[in-house]
């Protein structure tokens, strides 16, 4: 049908947990094995204290509950987007490189707020 459509677009093949985290260290420029790991309740504890932590002081942080939540929720599913014949404009691979350096690796001070949470 003609017109305008909206898509929540997925890429595929989905990241394992474990993938997702070496891929994301070695592109920050770190060893890509997964070291110490916390249980998920003391993760969430410590993401909320860090959103107090930031509060306090003014400062943002890269871990906060919210993010920890969004990590770790199940977001495997499947796509149909190849059947409407959309061609993304990067591949996943490079959409996570694109990410991991503006979010984490570039300097952001003077820009404008970005609120995705």
């Amino acid at each position: 049908m003609p017109g305008i459509h909206c898509h929540k677009y997925m890429d595929q093949p989905d990241f394992t947990m474990n993938d997702l985290v070496s891929e994301v260290r070695r592109l920050m420029g770190r060893d890509s094995a997964i070291g110490f790991r916390l249980p998920y309740g003391m993760e969430l504890f410590a993401g909320r204290l860090l959103y107090v932590a930031a509060r306090v002081t003014g400062r943002t942080f890269p871990i906060s509950a919210v993010r920890v939540q969004k990590f770790c929720a199940n977001s495997v599913s499947t796509a149909s987007v190849p059947r409407t014949g959309l061609i993304p404009p990067v591949s996943i691979d490079e959409a996570l490189a694109r990410t991991v350096e503006y979010e984490f690796l570039e300097t952001h001070a003077d820009d404008m707020p970005f609120y995705s949470e």
